[in-house]
């Protein structure tokens, strides 16, 4: 069901692949790189690159669990001790479709087209964790494509409960709309992105702004 399931980037999992692309140029006695496999699993080496980077304003917050699958799986069939469940007990979200962590079901919970924020499509249910049991969500609904992670058919939800952090996807309110923004803090001010990266339109953050909460986890529509 799930495409975009996510893991929170962790010293741990970049250690750990790290240790697995040494081991490989060691035993095989070459010069293998973030980018040799980003061409062996057939993956841009500069998404690599930010998964791996300890440059905290380069480095990519949440992992795809697709894309950690492809580099568990080229390395275990290259002979190597790795597997996904490896990577999914680092530090994580919700993975859906998972059983890593104790989840319950949330009832009731409001969804919104992302286009016309005013609308209310239905109420929905979704799986979370448990430790989020208390907590209230909405979710917003993407019927088109909007670049580069945001596919259409996709539904975020945002936890109304969790504050945002540096390079976090947060709700917010504004002139009675609810809009999802990029959340990134500089040394100055919290600038709130558009979802498109390719606009690159931004705004500083001030108080006509009312932050909701922040985007935990997405899914796709059967």
């Amino acid at each position: 069901m799930v495409a975009f399931d996510e893991v929170k980037n962790s010293a741990d999992i970049r250690n750990h692949i790290l240790d697995l692309i040494q081991k490989k140029s060691k035993r095989d006695n070459i010069e293998y790189t973030i980018r040799s496999l980003g061409r062996d699993i057939n993956k841009c080496h500069s998404i690599l690159y930010r998964y791996l980077t300890e440059d905290l304003s380069q480095q990519n917050k949440y992992l795809r669990v697709e894309i950690l699958k492809k580099i568990a799986d080229h390395f275990k069939s290259d002979g190597f001790d790795t597997s996904l469940e490896r990577f999914l007990n680092s530090d994580k979200i919700y993975i859906e479709g998972v059983n890593t962590v104790k989840t319950c079901i949330v009832n009731n919970i409001p969804m919104y087209n992302n286009k016309n924020t005013n609308e209310l499509i239905e109420t929905i249910q979704t799986e979370i964790n448990l430790k989020y049991i208390n907590h209230n969500f909405i979710a917003f609904k993407f019927d088109e494509y909007v670049p580069p992670i945001f596919h259409g058919g996709s539904i975020w939800f945002v936890d109304c409960d969790l504050e945002p952090v540096n390079n976090s996807i947060c709700a917010i309110e504004y002139q009675n709309k609810l809009i999802l923004r990029k959340y990134f803090i500089t040394k100055k001010d919290i600038l709130l992105f558009d979802l498109n990266e390719s606009s690159g339109v931004s705004e500083k953050y001030n108080v006509k702004y009312n932050i909701l909460g922040t985007a935990v986890k997405a899914t796709m529509l059967k």
